[in-house]
């Protein structure tokens, strides 16, 4: 069970960020950003992994490993940045569903 979350946007039941459908009304739910996010830095992770692997095993040169691990780096600290927005516009969708809207305000 994930720490943060989320209600329906349709019948306002409490729900998983992972889930894609609502047990209660049965919508297809929208994707949380953050979990989005979570999901990219999980990806890059295995892929720093998988490349430490090809380099121990001697099947990637020392400098594409240590180019490709920098790349892989910078991917995960911008994507952790971003997850920073992300949590704060889940949060603030959660509150306009629990206050009873859905939509967020015409900046005008």
């Amino acid at each position: 069970m994930s720490e943060s979350l989320l209600d329906c946007p349709y019948c306002f039941a409490v729900v998983e960020p992972e889930w894609r459908w609502c047990p209660v009304c049965r919508c297809r739910l929208p994707e949380s950003k953050a979990y989005v996010l979570e999901q990219q830095i999980v990806k890059c992770k295995s892929l720093i992994e998988k490349l430490n692997e090809r380099f121990s095993m001697g099947e990637v040169s020392e400098k594409a490993y240590l180019d490709l691990k920098g790349e892989y780096q910078q991917k995960i600290r911008d994507l952790e940045r971003g997850m920073e927005a992300a949590k704060l516009e889940d949060e603030k969708a959660r509150a306009r569903n629990a206050i009873g809207d859905g939509a967020p305000m015409n900046q005008t």
